[in-house]
């Protein structure tokens, strides 16, 4: 039997959703090369697999990667879930996928057996759409059900009873027509899938078992959708050489059949028995993700130019790992990274003058994740040092930054469990200090300690990231509470002070102007 190549190292067109598909920067390809050779030894039965992965953590990319790569050999559907939702019958979706990629196979040849699954299709269409069993009922009475049913009083339960137990009689009748309908179908498919395909494996091209069947966006679905779907795989298509793909965030469907069911319903019980096998996609690293994103090399090129400031010293390496960082630090998946990625890039393309990557990165991130503690801050409202609370002058309590920010993203990534495993972004060995800063610094008797404290601040550079991911954003909140110098109102001068004071360049609005906008784009 041949196998299957998984190059995911360039750009493709997908030929299933005609789009452009990037490259695989999550080193993913082997996941997809692994399930084929597992899913292979059950190319002759039905199977249903499904493939868990949480929102926003790559899983549609995979799948469009993973049935591109094997659409050349194999007979292969992709499905849409949530583009689809509105369809009144996830059994027609299904069927009409089914049928027009075996007409395609079999590119008109055999036209008598393609005629003969058309006709059971049309068989299983009219047994098994359940608004049709009140409608068939009505129609052998030639009466409205409900309407008497309504109208009939208590005195007259006899007749109620009548016609209660004549249109239980032919609901059988139709389970009986249903499960015939049924039989026909699959054994049509079957059929025909043996006329276009090889058991072997040995065929050149679009011939291989067993047919892929590929559903994406589930969890996304109307609830009852989503169940129906499910249902349909289970009792309608469950048949030979036919393996359905289905990717879920389980946890998120799990939600979808309890609020179906009712709290208290074993959800995943009820949810594990539609699959054979569930795989789950591990969680990649940020800052693989991160590295490999086509906008990120502007928001390196721009950080890189803070350089000049001789404050920190960083480089291709270091100043991924700050994004990753704040990213981490926020608990964000990868489509949201992706997200403000792009939203920053734009920003910065329109002013290619901006260095202040930092302070737009974590108001984005604030603005999406806290939005809450996002108004506090832009207020000067959150300011204040952790476990501390003040007043303004008019009385009025201000929070503390733990309230909206640090508590939140403390409780989010439990970061705090394993700080002392993190890896430091700053080169202790680069770090200089500014002339403007000895400049800006008030004549005094402070003046020295304050211009020695910088040049030795290498002594007391943030100890771990999460320390340096807290102090940035401090220092981005203090700025907007005071709008005062950092280089005039202290005599120990911190790295972080200075880099957040050169960055901002005594203009707070533009930031929040510039998130706002980039706020738009989704």
């Amino acid at each position: 039997m041949r196998t299957v190549e998984f190059d995911w190292t360039t750009s493709i067109e997908c030929k299933l959703t005609n789009e452009t598909v990037g490259p695989d920067c999550l080193d993913r390809a082997k996941y997809a090369a692994y399930l084929t050779s597992y899913l292979s030894t059950y190319r002759t039965e039905s199977y249903v697999l499904n493939l868990n992965c949480a929102w926003g953590t790559g899983k549609t990319y995979f799948l469009k990667r993973w049935a591109n790569s094997i659409y050349t050999k194999h007979p292969v559907i992709y499905l849409d879930a949530w583009k689809n939702d509105n369809h009144n019958h996830p059994l027609l979706l299904v069927l009409g996928e089914l049928v027009e990629k075996l007409k395609a196979l079999m590119d008109g040849e055999k036209s008598e057996a393609m005629q003969s699954l058309l006709s059971k299709s049309g068989g299983v269409i009219k047994a098994v759409a359940p608004e049709l069993a009140k409608g068939l009922v009505k129609k052998l009475l030639s009466i409205n059900v409900d309407k008497v049913l309504n109208d009939v009083k208590a005195t007259d339960s006899k007749v109620a009873e009548g016609v209660a137990a004549v249109a239980v009689k032919e609901l059988l009748s139709l389970h009986s027509k249903q499960n015939e309908s049924v039989e026909m179908l699959k054994k049509e498919v079957e059929e025909l899938l043996s006329c276009v395909i090889t058991d072997d494996n040995a065929d050149g091209n679009q011939r291989w078992s067993p047919m892929y069947i590929f559903i994406d966006e589930l969890d996304r679905c109307r609830p009852t959708f989503a169940i129906e779907l499910l249902e349909v795989v289970k009792h309608i298509f469950s048949m030979r050489r036919v393996i359905f793909v289905i990717a879920t965030d389980t946890e998120q469907l799990q939600h979808s059949i309890t609020a179906v069911y009712g709290q208290g319903f074993a959800s995943r019980k009820y949810l594990m028995r539609f699959f054979d096998r569930s795989f789950s996609l591990p969680m990649s690293k940020t800052i693989d993700y991160v590295r490999t994103m086509r906008s990120t090399a502007l928001l390196q090129e721009r950080i890189l130019l803070t350089n000049d400031l001789n404050i920190f010293a960083w480089d291709e390496k270091n100043s991924v790992e700050l994004l990753a960082l704040i990213f981490d630090g926020f608990s964000l998946d990868l489509r949201s990274i992706n997200q403000i990625v792009e939203r920053i890039s734009g920003v910065l393309v329109n002013h290619p003058e901006e260095q202040g990557v930092v302070w737009l990165v974590i108001l984005e991130c604030m603005r999406g994740v806290l939005p809450e503690g996002y108004e506090k801050m832009l207020a000067g409202e959150a300011v204040h040092q952790p476990g501390t609370s003040s007043t303004n002058g008019a009385g009025v309590s201000l929070l503390p930054l733990d309230v909206f920010i640090f508590k939140p993203l403390s409780d989010m990534t439990k970061i705090k469990d394993h700080i002392d495993n993190q890896k430091m972004v700053i080169n202790k060995s680069a770090l200089t200090y500014n002339v403007e800063i000895e400049k800006r610094i008030n004549i005094g008797t402070h003046q020295g300690q304050a211009i020695f404290e910088l040049k030795k601040c290498g002594q007391k550079l943030i100890d771990n990231q999460f320390v340096l991911f807290r102090s940035i954003i401090q220092r981005i909140s203090i700025r907007y509470s005071s709008h005062r110098d950092p280089i005039e109102t202290n005599t120990s001068i911190e790295p972080i002070d200075a880099y957040i004071w050169l960055t901002e360049k005594e203009n707070l609005n533009r930031f929040r102007e510039y998130v706002e906008i980039a706020g738009n784009l989704s």
